[in-house]
Formats: structure tokens, C-alpha cells, sequence
């Protein structure tokens, strides 16, 4: 079986009641050589693993946390038990009266409501198995739906065999911050380790089903129902010359949400991890056409009208995958996390001229102009 084959048939293997999975979105699946394993360092239970040519899967450890979604950046992985919807119909149920005029809801990690529970007290909140489940898309949704508060509840982290959610939670409550900020929300997010006792309820009224317990076995994606002999197929470069596009559905929903807030100046620029802007050095592209062939979501695409050729940038687009960066032959391609709301809002692009003669000739000349490129020089012959 080929690395391809593998990569695909463990992306396979985390299909189940628990996750869906999108092979054709997966950078790993697209070109071997991305340097994306970001899933492998979120996950949480050891689940998921990467020798550096093979991607792995364990799916009795899996615990369901989602947390390998929430890092993905394309969107390859999506959560189930619950999904995004159900877990926003949650969020809605459980908001609850902070005092002075303040609204407010509590998301807990498993850990810390056990830890409640066996203190003999109950609160109203939204349990999660990790707080890393919880994304942008969420969190602005919230905000956008006019929640005045959102205490983030975690365990002992330090001693909780999940930590490792710990990081992809910070990054998302940073880039939430940034971006509330920059629309004008005024929605406090806090990651903090106490009930407020403002939550708390008459024990009996809470239920945290779908949480696993310390003690209870996690419901391995085996026992979701996931199946070993689903068939796996290469994605195929269209007539157009691109991989399979797709549109980032949490992203979109983030953008919709901000849009609910405010209309913020268009030449401020946000930091978040949610959007990227690529910078191409015209003077070192080989013009191959790598990075608009993988580009996941049709960031960048290819032009070549009125004899000039090159690259077009949707920052909008850009879900900061690296994929281009990391695949480009030439080392030509940066990403930055910083985009301005005008790029944001209105979809404008940048355009990268290239020079023509930078256009890989035929296959048997390729290596020559190639180096010709590498070494600022003509002088160099077959």
C-alpha cells in the first residue's frame, strides 16, 4: 500500500458517529510533502500520529474531544455528538442571568464538572469533553447573539491526560479576542478554572450527557460505527489545473456573525489564525503553479491574459493552511496572520505578476531554466 493509500485509509478511520472526515480537503492527502500535521499535535488521547510519511490511527483512544477539528485548518475533520448546530441550540439553552443586566454562558470541560459533581454541587452550563471543541465560529456566534459573558471552565490540566487541548483553546480564545476587539464586541471571554457562582444550580436540575466521567471507558470510533472497508479514492487536478476546492464553512459563519456586530474601518488590520495573507517574490517563482494547484480553498489561482501571467491572492479565502508555503520549490511564498477587515468583508485580491519567461518550459529543458533561475545567470546550458 502507498503512503497516499495509508494517509487515506486512516483518514478513514476517524470516520464515525464521532467525526467526519473529508479526505479530499486533508493537506497530508492533497501533497505528501505539506508540512500540516497539526491534528496529530492537538489530538489529545494519542489517537492520531504521524511518522513523518505515514499518517496513523488509533481509534480506541480517541476520546471524541473534536479538538483535532478545531485545529485543522481546512476543515478536513468535523465534530459530531454534538456538531457545531447542536452545540450553538446548547449554548442558547444554557445562557443564564449573570446579574446587572449581564447575560452570561459557562462552558465545562468534563473534568472540571466531575470535579463539581463530587463536591456534591451542579451548575448550568455546556459540557464539553475538552474546551478545545470550542472554536471561533462559536464563540462570535455567541457574541453576535448579544451573550455579555462566556466563562471557559477547565480542569487540573496539569494533571489531566488531555492537556495537550490546553494550547489550541488559548489560540482560539486569542484570535476571538482580536477579532471582537477589531468589530467592536464587547462579549468577555475567560478561560478560568472556577464555576462562577452565579451558574450554580439546585443539584438534580444539571445533566451533562455526552460528557465522558472519570472511570468511563471513552466510546471508541469502533463503537461509532466507523467502517474498515470504505473505499478510498485519489482527489484529481481538474481541467482548470486546480485540486477539488472548498469553502471553509466555520470560517464563513465567522465572518456572517462579525458582520452582526458592527461594520468596522476597512483598512484596520486583524491578527487572527482564522485568515492568511500570502506574499509571492515575483523575482525568485519559478511560475510551476504548485501553490494555485493545491491551494485548498481557491485562494490563490493562476491568470494569464493579454501576455501577462501570474497569481491571484483572496485573502478572504486564505485559511492559513501553509500549504503553498510549504510545498513551493522555490521557497518564494510567505504567509502572514495579518488581514485587513476591507480584504476581509469585501473579498478584494492581490495580484502577482510574474515574468514569462519564468514559465517552466518543456519537460526536457525544465532543470536548465530551473537553474538558470537559482543562479541569476543565462550562462547555463545543457
Amino acid at each position: 500500500m502507498t503512503d497516499y493509500a495509508r494517509t487515506l485509509a486512516a483518514l478513514g478511520g476517524l470516520e464515525g458517529s464521532c467525526l467526519t472526515v473529508d479526505h479530499a480537503r486533508c493537506l497530508l492527502a492533497r501533497n505528501r510533502n505539506t508540512h500540516c500535521a497539526r491534528c496529530v499535535e492537538a489530538c489529545t488521547s494519542g489517537c492520531i500520529s504521524y511518522d513523518g510519511e505515514v499518517l496513523a490511527v488509533d481509534s480506541a483512544l480517541c476520546v471524541g474531544c473534536g479538538t483535532c477539528a478545531t485545529a485543522c485548518p481546512s476543515g478536513a475533520i468535523s465534530p459530531r455528538k454534538p456538531d457545531d448546530s447542536e452545540l450553538l441550540a446548547q449554548m442558547a439553552e444554557k445562557v443564564c442571568d449573570a446579574g446587572v443586566s449581564r447575560n452570561a454562558v459557562v462552558i465545562a470541560c468534563a473534568d472540571a464538572l466531575s470535579r463539581l459533581a463530587d463536591a456534591g454541587r451542579a451548575c448550568q452550563a455546556v459540557a464539553v469533553t475538552c474546551l478545545s471543541r470550542v472554536d471561533e465560529s462559536l464563540l462570535v456566534h455567541a457574541a453576535a447573539d448579544g451573550v455579555d459573558e462566556i466563562a471557559m471552565v477547565r480542569g487540573k490540566c496539569e494533571a489531566c491526560p488531555h492537556r495537550t487541548c490546553v494550547s489550541v483553546t488559548e489560540d482560539v480564545v486569542r484570535s476571538v479576542r482580536s477579532l471582537l476587539s477589531t468589530w467592536g464586541g464587547e462579549t468577555r471571554i475567560d478561560v478560568i478554572e472556577t464555576i462562577p457562582e452565579w451558574a450554580f444550580i439546585e443539584v438534580g436540575e444539571f445533566s451533562a450527557s455526552g460528557v465522558n466521567r472519570e472511570g468511563e471507558e471513552p466510546p471508541s470510533l469502533a463503537e461509532c460505527g466507523c467502517s474498515a472497508e470504505r473505499e478510498h479514492t485519489f482527489a484529481r487536478v481538474d481541467a482548470s489545473g486546480h485540486l477539488p476546492q472548498y469553502i471553509s464553512e466555520r470560517h464563513s459563519t465567522v465572518l456572517g456573525s462579525l458582520e452582526r456586530i458592527s461594520s468596522p474601518d476597512e483598512d484596520v488590520v486583524v491578527d487572527s489564525r482564522l485568515w492568511g495573507r500570502v506574499k509571492i517574490d515575483v523575482d525568485t517563482c519559478l511560475s510551476c503553479r504548485m501553490c494555485t494547484t493545491f491551494c485548498t480553498t481557491g485562494a490563490l489561482t493562476w491568470f494569464s491574459e493579454n501576455g501577462s501571467i501570474g497569481v491571484d491572492h483572496v485573502p478572504s479565502l486564505c485559511v492559513q493552511c501553509r500549504c503553498c508555503e510549504s510545498i513551493c520549490p522555490a521557497e518564494a511564498l510567505s504567509v502572514s496572520s495579518m488581514v485587513s477587515v476591507g480584504e476581509l468583508r469585501r473579498g478584494l485580491s492581490t495580484r502577482f505578476v510574474m515574468d514569462p519567461a519564468k514559465q517552466l518550459p518543456k519537460r526536457e529543458h525544465r532543470t536548465m531554466h530551473r537553474m538558470r533561475d537559482v543562479l541569476k545567470t543565462p550562462m547555463v546550458f545543457d
